[in-house]
């Protein structure tokens, strides 16, 4: 028989038997007799770890249906004997071995000047973390050494800023190595990289570098600012004069720079600036930036270099046609953002001018990417990016910037270096107008048949009224960044009319929508075409930005112009549209190549298809026909027959291993039965202007060399 407890196991209380199992028991789920310490316990010589927690849910004394209101000092002790079984050291912070945390919705820091934040600068849709819903625990945001951490619980910054189910950093060097392999693994599926590697042998030589920023501050900054060049450029001097002692996430961040400013150049411009060969310095970078990227841990990062790093390497792989995991991808930074608190703006933080401002470039982007690659991906952008209360960044140029500063610039009228991005964050925010939900913000929102068309068109008007304003009416027709502005406002607005007047997705039927509405329709398709056909041709010194620019809205106007061309037939407007694919066309070396991707496959027959209805008619009426849209059609039926050939040959030879390959040379003359559209099954235009499924079996194959502009 089990001897009673001692007077000095008696709780204090005076109570012989606890009111509930102690921990161990209700762990192992075995009756327990209530004891200090417990039978169980003393026989699986566990007594030191008898502890009578209380339940935390309520689940002793059932037979309570409203149990006693817990005190304030009570609540306080039981959670102080919970972290301290967890290991917390609750008192580390009246020592001073805490860092300082700043509670963000207490923070009122005087310091900041905010009145030159003005109204349009901040996204009035937006929600702002902890205004719903989130109990009396305020979020807490943690920043040290150019990392930050961001909690919407404030309980796990009293544990060592970490969830108990995560993992502490406290592994061994070659733990940490082991972990962050494993990330490598997982994100960089394609590509075997060598274990074992120097990254200073990847390192630019100091020539190489100073030609890559002449490159990047002409082509990429204007249309990137994550960067505030000033103090990155220092940064980036000082690295290569003591390479021993940079940080993983600067060498991370400089060598993905690089890798993105190779990405951004043709082959041929490549070898001229620098005398490489592009896909020489395409791999070499992007093998280092991988390995730059796994080495800093950019899984579970929480300083900012690291993150614009990863932010670079997105750029780099754009025009690798990935629409799929460039979503996920972006996912990924989407949530690094978050975790260093990137949604919050920098003045709720009680963070400096300059890191605010830094920050919200930072976020702006984040924003463009997920959005860029939602569209392109046909799904919504993460819905968590409505929660957020980060503004604008200021329309200033980076000379306007630097560390030190005590208080915000007075943001100036006119372009700047950031206009373009600053822009892009407005087109975002004006589709919200035309969604009742502010989570789902894509270009569809437009289609919506529950708003009516007037209030469509006011919205537009506004829209249109507010970007001419602000942007256009400063535009100088002179400077390439300028026309580019110009284009980045007007392509849109064109863009929102189309969609605002033909709802469906691209065809519209017969009878089924008013002719003004189609006519306006024609006329939006034309414009757009028109727009991306100018900015895809590279005129006026366009060129050197169209790395950023995507051909998702060239292709799909010109979808809707061959159909409205079927439709109509002849007239002014017509005449115009097939001037406009012709020039469109000619300029797209693609068109004309054998193997080219599927996207300008289908448009090569559906080009033909349209022409050869059309074209009898304009004999007929004796009109006369560009020489230029004569010659198009030649060239399209020759490289039409080439690719079928090409296929039936290969189709022809897949059985007999042995058989000779055939240039294409040889295939020019040669006689094939028909292909059974192996490799152009591709559905008439009279099936896209009457179903819609016939449209979305296209989207996907349209978005392949969609871009990410």
């Amino acid at each position: 028989m089990n001897d009673p407890p001692t007077s000095s196991e008696v709780p204090k209380g005076g109570v012989g038997l606890k009111d509930y199992a102690c921990l161990p028991c209700r762990q192992r789920k075995v009756k327990c007799d209530r004891h200090v310490p417990c039978n169980n316990c003393r026989r699986s010589n566990g007594a030191q770890q008898c502890s009578f927690v209380p339940p935390t849910r309520g689940s002793w004394k059932r037979k309570q249906t409203k149990p006693p209101r817990e005190g304030l000092h009570a609540k306080l002790k039981r959670y102080e004997d919970l972290l301290k079984s967890l290991g917390a050291d609750i008192n580390a912070e009246e020592r001073g071995e805490v860092e300082s945390e700043v509670d963000v919705e207490d923070t009122t820091p005087a310091s900041h000047d905010t009145s030159e934040q003005t109204a349009s600068t901040t996204p009035t849709a937006m929600v702002e973390p902890g205004s719903s819903g989130r109990g009396k625990d305020p979020p807490h945001f943690v920043g040290k050494n150019g990392s930050s951490k961001y909690f919407d619980s404030a309980l796990w910054t009293e544990l060592g800023q970490m969830h108990p189910e995560i993992d502490d950093h406290s592994e061994s060097a070659q733990d940490e190595d082991d972990r962050n392999a494993e990330a490598e693994d997982f994100l960089f599926l394609d590509l075997v990289l060598p274990k074992k590697i120097n990254l200073i042998e990847y390192w630019p030589n100091t020539q190489l570098l100073s030609r890559l920023k002449t490159i990047f501050l002409d082509r990429g900054d204007p249309l990137l600012k994550i960067f505030h060049i000033p103090t990155f450029w220092s940064s980036l001097d000082n690295a290569l004069r003591s390479p021993r002692e940079v940080s993983k996430g600067l060498e991370a961040v400089m060598l993905a720079w690089c890798f993105a400013t190779v990405s951004i150049l043709e082959d041929s411009e490549c070898i001229s600036l620098l005398g490489i060969e592009r896909r020489q310095l395409f791999s070499h970078f992007q093998i280092a930036t991988r390995r730059a990227l796994t080495k800093a841990g950019f899984l579970h990062t929480s300083d900012l270099d690291t993150l614009r790093a990863y932010m670079c390497y997105l750029v780099g792989i754009r025009s690798e046609g990935l629409c799929a995991s460039l979503f996920v991808m972006t996912g990924v930074a989407v949530r690094l953002g978050q975790t260093m608190g990137l949604h919050r703006d920098g003045i709720a933080l009680g963070l400096s001018p300059f890191e605010t401002e830094m920050r919200r470039r930072l976020w702006w982007h984040l924003v463009h990417l997920d959005f860029r690659a939602a569209d392109m991906h046909g799904a919504l952008p993460s819905l968590d990016l409505s929660i957020c209360d980060a503004k604008y960044p200021l329309n200033l140029e980076d000379d306007e910037l630097y560390p030190d500063m005590t208080e915000f610039q007075k943001e100036g009228e006119g372009i700047t270096g950031i206009t373009g991005c600053i822009l892009r964050c407005e087109i975002i925010e004006a589709l919200r107008k035309f969604s009742e939900r502010p989570t789902h913000i894509r270009w569809d929102s437009i289609r919506d048949f529950d708003i009516p068309l007037t209030k469509k068109e006011a919205i537009i008007n506004e829209i249109e009224s507010h970007l001419e304003t602000k942007y256009l009416r400063y535009c100088d027709p002179l400077t390439p960044y300028h026309q580019l502005i110009a284009v980045m406002v007007r392509l849109p607005v064109s863009w929102m009319r189309f969609f605002a007047h033909n709802p469906r997705p691209f065809g519209n039927g017969d009878n089924e929508l008013p002719q003004k509405s189609l006519d306006i329709a024609f006329t939006q398709a034309i414009k757009m075409l028109e727009y991306a056909s100018w900015m895809n041709s590279g005129m006026n010194g366009l060129g050197k930005f169209m790395w950023q620019s995507g051909t998702s809205v060239l292709w799909r106007a010109m979808l809707y112009v061959l159909i409205e061309i079927r439709h109509r037939k002849t007239g002014f407007d017509v005449d115009r549209a097939w001037h406009i694919i012709t020039e469109a066309l000619s300029k797209r070396p693609q068109m004309f190549e054998v193997s080219t991707p599927t996207v300008y496959r289908a448009l090569t027959v559906w080009t033909l298809e349209v022409w050869n209805e059309c074209s009898p008619i304009y004999t007929d009426e004796n009109r006369l026909i560009s020489p230029g849209t004569l010659d198009l059609m030649d060239k399209l039926r020759g490289v039409l027959a080439l690719r079928k050939q090409t296929a039936q040959w290969k189709i022809s030879t897949a059985h007999t291993s042995q058989a000779p390959v055939a240039e294409e040379s040889e295939l020019t003359g040669m006689e094939f039965p028909s292909l059974g559209l192996f490799g152009f099954d591709f559905p008439p235009l009279t099936s896209i202007a009457s179903d819609l499924n016939g449209w979305e079996t296209c989207e996907g194959f349209l978005d392949q060399d969609a871009g990410s502009m």
